[in-house]
């Protein structure tokens, strides 16, 4: 089970919560270091990445009056910020370091991925093959070659807004020349998420199905490549709606998917859907219902390959402009994904991560990022 853990700065939590956040204790879950600086300088989070060395901790989203891009990045020990990335002109979607940890990759609705050198703050390379919404960026385990999953864009008079029913692509970059490498194509829907194996040998990209007549996603698929010869090994399906978030244990063995499910016929009850994989037969290991009425946005293994953290929430997009609602953090075991604990006093949890160094977890919520001492004992 959970154990509660109570840091130095459990402190600065309680003193926060007098300020407007909640510092309350979960069964076996405890505050560590709200990010509340961060509130006045993002009107919405929408990634969240730790450095391999799990010091740094990227966090990206909408900039002020959601009209750009904010990106910046804090030092986890000293919970200061460190570096604002300037460049993008509209919300950052995602972020994830180098192996090394020397570069930082950005991805926008701007259209481009940008690469950034984290030691100096300066911009290394501006991405623009896409030439659309970019919802996902990782880098190979090797660091030479940076993925970028494609959402295409609809163009209306009043702006841009995402398009549902057009298949995206996956765009592979060299790492030194900045050039495109490969372009993985055949997906049934835009590609909501990515992720390399940790041997680097398979790139798995998410995407779903979507039916006008419905108006909504019919079936969610991963979609399997052979990285060096960027060609499709298979296809994992199962999902009835859209998966917009996956991740591969450490240890390689299995894949973890995140979407909605429609729970009745005519569409109107909606909960979240998780399903593990084993990798070798791409079978289904487990499922999990435990989200309720909104589907999963993010999921992430702790370092040591036995919890999962399931992330769900709704942050909406300029085009609806709002806020998150209905956000909550399941922690789940990850050989028959039977709940660990919930945290649901999140107005959202559109990203997700543990670091890679201890049994740390890191939640956006909204405009400030909130974090937790996880373990499964």
């Amino acid at each position: 089970m959970l154990t509660p853990f109570v840091s130095p700065y459990h402190t600065l939590a309680l003193i926060f919560a007098a300020l407007g956040g909640s510092a309350k204790l979960f069964p076996g879950v405890a505050p560590v270091v709200p990010l509340k600086d961060y509130i006045s300088t993002c009107e919405g989070i929408r990634a969240v990445a730790f450095s391999p060395d799990g010091r740094y901790l990227a966090v990206g989203g909408y900039g002020e009056l959601r009209k750009s891009g904010a990106l910046t990045l804090w030092d986890t020990q000293s919970q200061k910020r460190v570096a604002v990335f300037a460049g993008h002109t509209g919300p950052v979607l995602t972020c994830a370091f180098s192996p090394d940890g020397k570069t930082l990759a950005s991805g926008s609705r701007d259209r481009t991925i940008r690469l950034w050198d984290n030691r100096t703050g300066k911009e290394l390379a501006v991405l623009k093959d896409a030439m659309e919404s970019i919802s996902s960026v990782a880098f190979s385990p090797d660091g030479t070659v940076v993925a970028g999953a494609v959402w295409p864009l609809r163009e209306l008079p009043r702006g841009s807004e995402l398009d549902y029913t057009t298949p995206g692509v996956v765009l592979l970059w060299d790492t030194k020349t900045f050039k495109v490498r490969a372009k993985l194509e055949g997906h049934v829907g835009p590609v909501g998420a990515i992720a390399f194996s940790p041997d680097g040998t398979t790139l798995a990209a998410a995407s779903g199905k979507w039916d006008k007549k419905k108006d909504r996603a019919i079936s969610g698929e991963v979609r399997l490549w052979d990285v060096a010869r960027a060609k499709s090994t298979g296809v994992i399906t199962g999902h009835t709606d859209r998966i917009e978030a996956l991740a591969y244990r450490p240890d390689g063995k299995a894949l973890a998917t995140g979407s909605a499910r429609w729970t009745d016929a005519d569409g109107d009850d909606l909960a979240g859907e998780i399903k593990l994989w084993d990798t070798t037969s791409n079978k289904t290991i487990a499922t999990s219902t435990v989200h309720k009425g909104t589907g999963i946005s993010s999921l992430s293994f702790s370092m040591d390959g036995k919890v999962l953290a399931s992330g769900s929430g709704v942050l909406t997009v300029p085009s609806d402009l709002g806020f998150g609602s209905a956000g909550e953090l399941v922690l789940l075991r990850t050989n028959d994904l039977k709940e660990l604990g919930k945290i649901t006093d999140l107005s959202t949890a559109v990203s997700t991560v543990f670091n890679p160094r201890s049994h740390t977890l890191a939640a956006s919520d909204n405009g400030r990022v909130r974090m937790w001492k996880v373990t499964d004992k």
